[in-house]
């Protein structure tokens, strides 16, 4: 497979004091890319394309397609405090993925449509920038052209197309899913419905409601990544629009927006240390789970709050 390799942004920044990480931008100027819609007209681009590299990482488009350079949606997202600097126009294709949320694994259906493929030289977790839809459905495999199944990972958006009776953001984590149906209490009257055991979800939007609603805003895909093993990223019946890709050796990136809203509390799926076993802590706090959710006052287990971790039993 020809790899053609283009310009490619790349930003290795100092975020906080403890913790190093890569941030690389996908940028549809840079690649050549004439239209910022499919309306306008497409581009088309051959299988293999290096859209961006960091470091360790490297985004190409698995397949040959057509492309266009749609914008994020409104506002901005910071990693640890520090701004992304996402490019006006970012990188979307133009073939939907198939299948959908109760869909079994089945990779060979996508195989030729719109893909984005992230490898990493190192062991460690990549966060996708992505801007996001509430009725779309996403989708991480692991070597799926090699038989590799669905990976789990945490997603979360937000809304800011200001949908009547939306909530001002969703977010799940399919790390927690154990047997084919597992619902968790968001509290606030949330409660979070994953289906199947492979890893599919509902619609994010369906997921406060019954309804799918388009909401969109920016958002994250979380996922842990092993050392030279290709990731396929993709939206079932859909095409996902990504901005940037961030990596860690940690997964302890806060991810946040210029909107007021935390898509992920720092807090990462290993190397938990320091942890304080504690039974209250500051009774106005927000506390969040190991994924960066918000959960309930009262919840259980290990909870973050103000930024430490605690152990509530």
């Amino acid at each position: 497979m020809k790899k053609m390799l283009l310009s490619a942004a790349l930003v290795m920044a100092a975020f906080t004091a403890n913790a190093q990480v890569e941030v690389g931008y996908l940028n549809g100027e840079e690649h050549g890319i004439e239209f910022t819609s499919s309306k306008e007209g497409k581009t088309a681009i051959e299988a293999g394309h290096v859209f961006c590299t960091t470091e360790h990482l490297s985004v190409v488009g698995l397949y040959a397609d057509s492309y266009v350079k749609p914008g994020m949606k409104p506002g901005t997202v910071s990693v640890n405090g520090t701004e992304l600097t996402i490019p006006e126009r970012v990188v979307q294709g133009n073939t939907n993925g198939v299948g959908n949320s109760a869909a079994t694994n089945d990779f060979a259906s996508s195989i030729g449509k719109s893909m984005f493929q992230i490898t990493s030289s190192a062991d460690g977790y990549v966060y996708a920038i992505i801007s996001a839809s509430g009725n779309k459905n996403y989708v991480v495999y692991e070597d799926g052209e090699n038989g590799g199944l669905r990976v789990p990972y945490v997603f979360a958006m937000e809304n800011t197309n200001d949908v009547a009776g939306a909530p001002a953001m969703f977010a799940y984590d399919l790390n927690a899913i154990d047997g084919a149906t597992f619902n968790e209490d968001l509290g606030e009257g949330l409660v979070v419905t994953y289906l199947n055991d492979d890893f599919a979800i509902t619609q994010a939007s369906q997921m406060a409601g019954a309804e799918s609603t388009s909401t969109t805003g920016n958002g994250v895909i979380k996922f842990h990544v092993f050392a030279d093993v290709p990731y396929q990223v993709f939206a079932t019946g859909s095409k996902i629009t990504l901005g940037a890709v961030v990596f860690d050796t940690t997964g302890d990136a806060t991810i946040t927006t210029s909107n007021g809203n935390t898509l992920l509390q720092g807090s990462g799926d290993t190397g938990i240390a320091g942890v304080e076993v504690k039974e209250e802590v500051d009774a106005n706090a927000p506390v969040y789970n190991i994924a960066g959710q918000r959960v309930s006052k009262d919840a259980k287990g290990l909870v973050i709050v103000n930024g430490k971790k605690y152990l509530r039993k």
